[in-house]
């Protein structure tokens, strides 16, 4: 019999899929990747230890961040295509406001201060809150009184007096003063007793009588009875009055200066004035978007003095360390075309005080607060209030943003 094969017809649907096989035994485990270079793997250049660096390592070099392509590279960043740039050096930021930048108050000159200028006046530091102040510090609301001046000591106790000095020489005598009056004569004293009568001489013989002689010589005289007892005297005269005082001799040399005096005790010291001892500035040197009730991110390393501080960057928080006063300053520089926008302080997570425009075209908004920190620690941070994102960056060499902050005093007062 002669069969006649016909074309293959068509292909048939393909039938329903088979059931799932059973699983295969799990394979070995694959060896353990090399640990990855994160940010603490950030080393600064080192031209003895780059032979060793390997692929992935991030180093630092005058400023900029370097990322090796190349096992044991060769030569040095910036220069060699072993090291491929990520983040270049920020421009420097302006020159803030230290220790040197504290000048005495001058009113001619007070008319260019800035904000953040620090002054003294009569014992007393300030800071000046509105650029080109009026007035002058302690009466004008321009200036903030930051550190009041010392009370004055107690006035020490008085010496002991110096010993009495030499006398002097004595002045020459003056003249004889004038002859006082004569004193009135004293009454005449009364009459002695009459003296004892002397004897009767003895009779001489009788002579014959002759002839009338010749009238013989007067006989000697009687020996002169003694001496009545003497009268009592008379009561003395009056005094004369006293003759007038005589000129008075000349002033005597001054006497030695007597030793000096025990040195008085020491007065109580007077109140210690501020203690300008830490300070920090980090500044932002890229663009940034930052979100609504975002904050902003610092890039740079700090400039840091004293112990006061703690910061890593990049980040976007200072953590405060120290009871005290601080004076904080802060700007940002929005992008060219942005709305009204404002930004503030934020301390422990709370909103303080803020800085705002209502105008279009963006510009730099800056501000600065004085803040009492009792307990620590204590974070300090810069946030968008603007009701949406908004974008900062650098602008003719300025940054794109940047704060400082300074300790002025240790303890809750001064």
């Amino acid at each position: 019999m002669c069969v006649i094969q016909g074309p293959p017809g068509r292909r048939g649907p393909a039938g329903p899929a088979g059931s799932a096989g059973p699983a295969g035994p799990a394979g070995a485990t694959g060896a353990t990747g090399a640990t990855g270079v994160g940010l603490t793997g950030i080393v600064p250049f080192d031209p003895a230890a780059s032979p060793g660096y390997p692929v992935g390592q991030v180093v630092t070099s005058n400023g900029s961040t370097y990322l090796v392509n190349r096992a044991s590279p060769t030569g040095t960043p910036g220069t060699s295509p072993d090291y491929t740039l990520i983040a270049g050096a920020g421009a420097t930021g302006a020159t803030g406001v230290g220790l040197t930048g504290i000048v005495p108050f001058d009113p001619a000159a007070s008319p260019g201060y800035p904000v953040g200028q620090v002054v003294t006046s009569n014992g007393s530091t300030y800071l000046v809150n509105r650029a080109s102040p009026t007035g002058t510090p302690g009466t004008s609301p321009d200036y903030t009184l930051i550190a009041g001046a010392g009370a004055t000591g107690a006035t020490g106790a008085t010496g002991v007096t110096g010993g009495t000095g030499a006398t002097g020489a004595t002045g020459v005598t003056g003249g004889t003063g004038a002859t006082g009056a004569t004193g009135v004569t004293g009454g005449t004293g009364a009459t002695g007793a009459t003296g004892v009568t002397g004897g009767t001489g003895v009779t001489g013989a009788t002579g014959v009588t002759g002839a009338t002689g010749a009238t013989g010589g007067t006989g000697g005289t009687g020996a002169t009875g003694g001496t009545g007892v003497t009268g009592a005297t008379g009561v003395t005269g009056a005094t004369g009055a006293t003759g007038a005082t005589g000129a008075t001799g000349g002033t005597g040399g001054t006497g030695a200066t007597g030793g000096t005096g025990v040195t008085g005790a020491t007065g109580v010291t007077g109140a210690t004035g501020p203690n300008l001892s830490s300070g920090i500035e980090t500044l932002v040197t890229t663009t940034e978007v930052i979100p609504n009730n975002g904050l902003v991110t610092f890039t740079t390393s700090p400039d840091l003095a004293g112990t006061a501080f703690s910061f890593n960057a990049p980040g976007d928080t200072i953590t405060i360390n120290e009871p005290g006063l601080y004076l904080v300053n802060w700007q940002v520089n929005l992008e060219a075309g942005s709305p009204a926008s404002g930004f503030g302080l934020v301390q422990n997570g709370v909103n303080f005080s803020g800085a705002g425009n209502d105008a279009t075209g963006g510009g730099n908004l800056a501000s600065s607060a004085l803040i009492q920190v009792t307990t620590t620690p204590y974070t300090v941070s810069i946030s968008n209030r603007s009701g949406g994102s908004r974008t900062i960056t650098p602008t003719n060499g300025s940054t794109a943003g940047s704060i400082s902050i300074i300790k002025f005093a240790d303890g809750p007062s001064v």
